[in-house]
């Protein structure tokens, strides 16, 4: 039986998975090799295409309330209670920080503030920022707000349309 001819090669397992007719000893081997190389641009384009769409993290520094010896106290006030507070906004700035800060790291509750908006419709006194702008400005002063009062934020897609 000659190696080289047709049917040895349609009994491999190239010629068998890739419907390969009898195309010479050296034609199969390029095949082959291009199969490889193909196959590895792919692996290496998906590769550095999860690799930019992935996840970025953002690590914020911690804040002196929730380090050393007050930030134990606070935990293990925490691990105390099984208490939950919710508090509903319409408005970024209608929040009752000083109530949210006593619950959560006073009373060690867990805590989420819900703003029904994010403030987009209002008026700045103290620039032009108006409508996306303003809604943006807002959301990150209620973010770092949140922090301090070390509650938990969420928004939901309500739109504000002003006055």
């Amino acid at each position: 039986m000659d190696l080289w001819s047709s049917n040895f090669y349609c009994l491999t397992s190239l010629s068998i998975k890739f419907g390969c007719t009898y195309v010479g000893r050296h034609g199969l081997i390029k095949y082959a090799r291009r199969l490889r190389v193909t196959f590895l641009f792919l692996l290496l384009t998906c590769v550095a295409l999860s690799q930019q769409l992935a996840p970025v993290e953002v690590r914020l520094e911690r804040l002196p309330q929730d380090t050393g010896a007050r930030g134990l106290d606070q935990a293990l006030r925490k691990l105390k209670t099984t208490a939950r507070l919710l508090q509903t906004t319409a408005h970024p700035d209608d929040e009752d920080g000083a109530m949210l800060a006593f619950q959560s790291r006073g009373k060690g509750a867990e805590v989420m503030l819900m703003s029904l908006t994010r403030g987009d419709g209002g008026q700045n006194k103290t620039g032009s920022n108006l409508f996306d702008e303003l809604g943006v400005l807002r959301t990150l002063e209620l973010l770092e707000s949140a922090r301090y009062y070390g509650v938990e934020l969420r928004f939901s897609r309500a739109a504000d349309f002003g006055y």
